[in-house]
């Protein structure tokens, strides 16, 4: 899964405040090694975005953030479940995740959602929370701090398998960087 701006056909699509939206589409990797098969998710629309895509560790939940209706704020943190026929309608996750700011850059490490905020207890910019889910609730996110967040944006944490070491992204020092 990933995104990608709206175009067809070569060509860059806009709504009528010429606002490209973003799109999230799934392309599968054949046996040559080459990609192919790639389908639009069925939740996308010329009318607001769609990104940041994050599966569960069983594959069966798809996490991503969009502002469409039905939010909170800015961007939300959406999730949808895997039928088996194709995904449920998108669920918000809710007032404890989602705030009257920006929620962006879902990942899932285990059982663990990360995601960034430019809300919430915040060091300025984005920064990175976590929240786990335990029942039909998301527990308060938890601020990383520094040295993880700074006062700039700071996204996109993802722990490699041993859950001690990982990469974000951060403009702290000017430029979007990976940082490890």
């Amino acid at each position: 899964y990933f995104t990608r701006s709206n175009y067809m056909q070569r060509k860059l699509g806009k709504d009528d405040r010429n606002t490209s939206h973003l799109m999230l589409f799934r392309a599968r990797l054949d046996s040559t090694g080459k990609w192919g098969d790639l389908h639009a998710f069925a939740y996308n629309s010329e009318s607001w975005s769609t990104g940041h895509p994050a599966l569960s560790p069983d594959g069966r939940t798809l996490y991503f953030a969009s502002d469409r209706p039905g939010g909170f704020g800015g961007s939300d943190i959406w999730r949808c479940q895997d039928m088996g026929t194709g995904w449920s309608e998108p669920q918000n996750l809710g007032p404890t995740v989602n705030s009257a700011g920006n929620e962006l850059f879902p990942t899932v490490n285990g059982n663990t959602l990360h995601f960034s905020s430019t809300s919430h207890t915040n060091m300025g910019g984005l920064d990175i929370f976590e929240t786990h889910e335990q029942g039909d609730r998301w527990t308060d996110p938890v601020n990383l701090n520094a040295p993880i967040n700074t006062p700039k944006d700071d996204f996109h944490f993802v722990l490699d398998s041993t859950s001690k070491a990982g990469y974000l992204s951060s403009d702290r020092d000017g430029l979007d960087q990976i940082y490890s």
